[in-house]
């Protein structure tokens, strides 16, 4: 079963973004996670029943510096948590379905995520996580 994790908002800095958010809705952001993997800087703001992501490229991230120059901040993904990932990852591979890397990759809080290619889901960029 897929829930809804979190939704990802692009920014070209974190510091420029975190206090909007956090005044907006009233929450704390936690702290700044780097993951080298991905090539970001990540925070999570807890808003009710889902969190939201803010993503901050780092030097040499080329397709999230590419996103920013055409789009500007904005709603880059949609993450839904699910349990063995590994299994839904193999079973949707065996479907068709094209993911952005060929193997499972380690996200926030060291957690399992991989990517559905936005060409097989309509233009959005869908990220599946493990449930923690």
């Amino acid at each position: 079963m897929y829930k809804l994790d979190h939704v990802a908002y692009a920014v070209p800095a974190l510091a420029s973004y975190i206090p909007w958010f956090e005044e907006i809705f009233r929450v704390r952001a936690s702290k700044i996670e780097v993951l080298r993997e991905h090539n970001v800087n990540i925070v999570f703001l807890e808003a009710g029943l889902f969190k939201i992501e803010l993503i901050e490229p780092l030097p040499g991230n080329q397709s999230l510096n590419l996103f920013l120059k055409e789009k500007g901040p904005g709603f880059h993904h949609v993450a839904f948590s699910v349990r063995k990932l590994h299994e839904v990852y193999l079973s949707l591979r065996q479907a068709g379905c094209r993911f952005t890397s060929d193997t499972l990759l380690k996200g926030s809080c060291n957690r399992n995520v991989i990517f559905i290619h936005p060409h097989v889901a309509q233009g959005l960029l869908i990220e599946l996580c493990e449930e923690s």
